[in-house]
């Protein structure tokens, strides 16, 4: 089955600030990305598919009421996954990361904060959409109350958080222990 975007790039906007510029297949591509990987956890495939085979002029009354729940938490894991791959690109010579001449480009630490910034939106809109599902729950039969979104952090703060330098965390393959001054 072909993937159909819940959420525009319009409805995006309203919760989060993108580029105008953007290209619709990068959209699509992160859009899709969210949807299977977050909202079809929360919803249970059930109650996903019967969404896609609907939206959006074919869906129930209780459907068309759960949608603006879906939407919120999928405009920030939008964001979320997009923030992640943003400026790169797989090439023949391997990934790539392109700037513009006439910027300065996001620096690791302020694009890990967007990230992270983004979770928390997005963990927050979904337990909105869990909490008006069990409130609902008679309107959607299909849906399966033990369905949670796996979430799975793509980088660790905890060295930032500790104050420690780069080269004082361990990587995998050596031997280093940290060790504390008297």
């Amino acid at each position: 089955m072909t993937t159909v975007n819940l959420i525009t790039i319009q409805e995006i906007k309203q919760y989060v600030d993108i580029s105008d510029t953007l290209e619709p297949r990068y959209i699509n591509k992160y859009i899709s990305e969210a949807q299977i990987n977050y909202v079809r956890g929360i919803l249970g495939s059930d109650l996903y598919d019967e969404l896609q085979q609907g939206y959006p002029d074919n869906l129930s009354y209780a459907n068309i009421d759960l949608m603006p729940y879906i939407k919120k938490g999928l405009a920030y894991r939008f964001s979320q996954t997009y923030l992640i791959h943003e400026g790169i690109y797989n090439t023949p010579m391997g990934f790539r990361e392109y700037t513009e001449d006439n910027s300065n480009p996001l620096s690791d630490r302020r694009r890990g904060v967007l990230i992270e910034d983004a979770r928390r939106n997005a963990e927050s809109s979904e337990l909105d959409l869990q909490t008006f599902l069990s409130q609902n729950s008679a309107n959607y039969p299909l849906w399966k109350n033990n369905c949670q979104p796996q979430v799975k952090r793509s980088f660790s703060m905890s060295a930032v958080r500790q104050n420690r330098r780069r080269s004082d965390i361990p990587t995998l393959g050596t031997q280093k222990t940290l060790r504390r001054n008297p």
